[in-house]
């Protein structure tokens, strides 16, 4: 057996030789490699959209009011423009709403208003005593007056009486007061010249004074504007809280003007502090100062 064996060997490598074939190992089926995926494209960045604020309506006046009525006056009423005209009918003070009929006769600042009566037929009434009417809500959200105090506080603090003059009414001047009581003096063209003049005015007692202050204007107001308007001030719109020892800071023939108080505590050793009343007057829907009164030692 084994001799067959190993013939059978021999015989089949003799084969092999005879026929040139090489014994060779099959191979597995290759198992295919996946490709690797291409890269993926980046998602681009949302850009961030941003909703604007809604801009604000600009404070427009609403209509017309009266000024410089005394409380327990009337504003008479007459037939033409012009006092030596006869009267024809009153206005209550303070009143809002007040009819006018679009006709005027006169230049700036002098102007006379037609206005509708209230049993027919029209009247006449006097600028100086006719204000555009903003509400209060509104005027304390006007931007615009907050430029205007920023811009008086600069001229102010720099004595600049031409920088001054540009921020006054050009309908109704710059009424200015030293004291609760004291004389109120108005001023138009004359407010450049405020900070150079030497003319004296009797300004009346200041409240801890104990005699009448007679003196220029920059004399007189000018260390107790510094005083508010050259160190940080607190503000306050449309209201004299802080104003002690006066029953009624803000006058009422000015109810129909918005203001601002501009205040400054007491030092060390004093009772009161010090404060500005602001009032702002609207000119073709634009503020201007139209009163400084003054409260404090």
């Amino acid at each position: 057996m084994k001799r067959l064996f190993l013939f059978s060997i021999l015989a089949f490598t003799l084969a092999l030789a005879l026929y040139g074939g090489t014994l060779t190992a099959r191979a597995e089926n290759p198992t295919a490699t996946p490709s690797p995926s291409g890269t993926p494209a980046a998602s681009p960045t949302p850009t961030p959209t941003f909703t604007p604020s809604p801009t604000p309506e600009p404070v427009k006046p609403v209509g017309w009011a009266l000024v410089n009525v005394p409380p327990r006056g009337v504003l008479r009423m007459r037939s033409w423009a012009g006092t030596e005209y006869r009267i024809v009918g009153a206005l209550a003070p303070q009143q809002k709403d007040v009819p006018l009929t679009g006709v005027t006769w006169g230049e700036r600042p002098r102007i006379w208003y037609q206005v509708r009566r209230s049993g027919g037929g029209v009247g006449w009434i006097s600028s100086y005593y006719v204000v555009e009417y903003v509400p209060p809500a509104d005027f304390c959200r006007d931007t615009r007056v907050e430029a205007l105090l920023t811009d008086l506080t600069t001229a102010i603090k720099n004595e600049d009486g031409e920088a001054l003059s540009a921020l006054v009414s050009p309908m109704h001047g710059m009424t200015v007061r030293l004291a609760p009581k004291g004389v109120s003096v108005n001023y138009l063209r004359y407010v450049p010249y405020l900070f150079t003049s030497t003319y004296p005015v009797n300004w009346g007692r200041p409240s801890a004074a104990s005699s009448a202050v007679i003196a220029p204007f920059k004399d007189a107001f000018g260390p107790r504007l510094q005083a508010v308007f050259g160190t940080a001030y607190e503000k306050s719109c449309n209201d004299a809280s802080k104003v002690s020892g006066v029953e009624q800071p803000w006058p009422e023939e000015y109810a129909n003007v918005n203001f601002y108080t501009l205040y400054v505590p007491p030092k060390e050793g004093e009772s009161t502090g010090r404060a500005w009343l602001v009032g702002v007057d609207y000119v073709d829907g634009k503020p201007y100062v139209f009163a400084l009164l003054y409260y404090g030692p």
